[in-house]
């Protein structure tokens, strides 16, 4: 018994030891996660001189750098809301099929990536996306004689005028 309770004497304090150093915090312990608390709110309608509405579009939060996506689809009134995001830049685009894609901000349709919105925790930031129709050109390629012409090549161009030419 004796021995028994020398080393009970001597385990101790290096057991109290252990313990304690323990609940030490560790100097190089890994970043708590961003807290989640800002919203993206906005609404999605059509162009035009009568904007209306758009319902069902599937609306794509992604933070710069392409390491989160968040997607949500819009109401009857084409509203929507994406919470529980945490602070950051984000592109912002709305898609629909027979519509063509918006991203925010973007200077023409269609074109990405757009202007990030920049979230900060806690925020609300509110924004509005136009879509517009898609187009479809359809048509025949025909021959001299008049017959569908086989294995030509079709090329669609845009023609523009920049300072008169």
């Amino acid at each position: 018994m004796t021995r028994i309770a020398k080393v009970v004497a001597f385990a101790a304090p290096l057991l109290l030891g252990t313990l304690h150093a323990s609940q030490v915090p560790q100097r190089d312990a890994a970043p708590r996660p961003a807290i989640a608390t800002a919203a993206l709110v906005g609404t999605v309608v059509t162009e035009g001189a009568n904007p209306r509405p758009i319902r069902r579009v599937v609306i794509s939060a992604t933070l710069q750098g392409g390491r989160r996506s968040i997607m949500t689809v819009t109401d009857d009134d084409g509203r929507f809301v994406l919470g529980g995001l945490p602070a950051g830049a984000y592109g912002v685009q709305a898609s629909k099929p027979g519509l063509i894609t918006a991203y925010y901000g973007a200077k023409r349709a269609g074109r990405g990536p757009g202007v990030p919105v920049v979230l900060a925790d806690g925020q609300r930031v509110q924004v509005a996306l136009t879509m517009m129709k898609g187009g479809v050109i359809a048509g025949q390629v025909l021959d001299q004689q008049g017959l569908p012409a086989a294995n030509c090549g079709l090329q669609l161009l845009q023609y523009r005028t920049i300072d008169g030419e």
